[in-house]
């Protein structure tokens, strides 16, 4: 199974941090860190040293150009697969998911390693069969609340111990 050691956790953290503009140690501290889906999903809360405005980073390894070749060659011959409903019953969702992307990588020879096939698997399965953007928060049982005001504006979210705070998610449309 894919693991994630710490310093890859900190490289993903400080790129998404310094992309986003939160880069600056003077003016942003990490207060809070805990993963929400490990080994794909991470928070970091930061909050900045003056205003000590909040922020609420959602981490998660993004595909690289060979993985989104993948999981686009996937996601497109999995809705051409039919699957009948009694085996979703007996199986599951999420088993039928697995076995439907083994079959498709075996079936084109698709050269992807487990980690990589893991990496897929998960946002096929965050896209496909849950809330997508929204899935991880919804796994965080520090997340009471969610609002969202239009596209293209980052979700607010209601966190137990930080209270309303920005996060740097966003729908596109």
């Amino acid at each position: 199974f894919f693991t994630i050691n710490k310093t890859e956790i900190n490289a993903l953290r400080d790129k998404l941090l310094s992309k986003q503009g939160f880069s600056d140690h003077s003016l942003w501290e990490e207060i809070d860190f805990y993963n929400v889906e490990e080994p794909f999903a991470f928070v970091s809360i930061i909050q900045h040293q003056d205003s000590r405005d909040k922020r609420y980073i959602l981490i998660e390894p993004p595909l690289n150009e060979k993985e989104k070749q993948a999981y686009d060659f996937i996601y497109k011959t999995l809705h051409v697969i039919s699957v009948d409903t009694d085996s979703i019953e007996q199986k599951g969702t999420t088993n039928i998911l697995e076995e439907s992307v083994n079959e498709i990588i075996s079936d084109y020879s698709i050269k992807i390693s487990e980690v990589q096939k893991e990496k897929i698997l998960y946002y096929l399965k965050k896209n496909l069969l849950s809330l997508d953007k929204l899935d991880p928060i919804m796994k965080d049982h520090q997340i009471e609340d969610i609002s969202c005001d239009g596209s293209e504006v980052s979700l607010f979210l209601y966190h137990r111990k930080h209270g309303s705070i920005q996060s740097n998610i966003q729908f596109d449309d």
